[in-house]
């Protein structure tokens, strides 16, 4: 907290990010994950609002066995992601099956998995994908679900005047921002992370140079959505 301060007041390209916004953010997430109930009680959440139980799966949790210092869950054997062939049937499975649940827990349930990388992931042998290690979640409530829903579909259409009017909107400020400007970076950032016309790109980079930009801008959204550009980046690498 103190080193994301230092840089926040004395490194000017860095304020946009809002670090001690995302510091505090982590932190909070920090402490509940050294207290394994919440991580107990976030399997369970996730179990209950899941709409793919027959392809996706969280680990069952053993309360009576489970404390804040002890989580006992059932055994989740089956294939890591390294083990799995590039482009096999397995690996596409996983790649579909796996943004899908993503994209379903951000922009419709508005809690989600924020460190879904590699190690978090396993290929069941009943062929369902689990997702381990629950201790960092997000949250968004419903006027963000909806702002992103916005800014997703204004992102892949290329329609950077739309992108800037939603991150206005969003922010709800007041402050006076310089439209055309903005528009301007936005163009520049989603040329050089992202094809509207492909659909290739890199989507996670280019929801983090849009923070950037938005916040370079007087909007701060940073700490609202950095744990879901996390989460974006990490299951895109993956």
């Amino acid at each position: 907290m103190w080193f994301a301060r230092q840089a926040h007041e004395r490194l000017e390209e860095l304020k946009p990010f809002d670090l001690p916004g995302v510091a505090e953010t982590l932190r909070q997430g920090m402490e509940k994950e050294l207290d394994f109930r919440y991580e107990a009680r976030s399997m369970g959440f996730f179990a209950l609002q899941n709409p793919y139980p027959e392809t996706v799966h969280a680990p069952k949790v053993y309360e009576e066995y489970s404390s804040k210092r002890i989580l006992v869950m059932e055994r989740i054997d089956g294939r890591r992601m390294a083990e799995l062939e590039a482009n096999s049937e397995d690996a596409k499975k996983v790649a579909i099956v796996g943004s899908q649940s993503l994209f379903h827990q951000i922009l419709i349930n508005g809690f989600f998995h924020a460190d879904p990388h590699s190690g978090n992931l396993r290929l069941m042998n009943d062929g369902r994908l689990c997702l381990l290690d629950w201790g960092l979640v997000g949250q968004l409530t419903r006027r963000m679900r909806y702002g992103l829903g916005d800014l997703f579909l204004a992102f892949v259409q290329g329609d950077t005047e739309r992108v800037v009017k939603t991150a206005i909107n969003l922010a709800d400020s007041g402050i006076l921002v310089d439209e055309r400007s903005m528009e301007r970076e936005v163009m520049v950032a989603m040329r050089e992370h992202y094809n509207p016309e492909t659909g290739v790109g890199n989507v996670g980079r280019a929801i983090l140079q849009l923070l950037y930009i938005f916040g370079r801008n007087g909007i701060d959204l940073a700490g609202d959505y950095s744990l879901m550009a996390k989460a974006i980046l990490c299951v895109e690498e993956t």
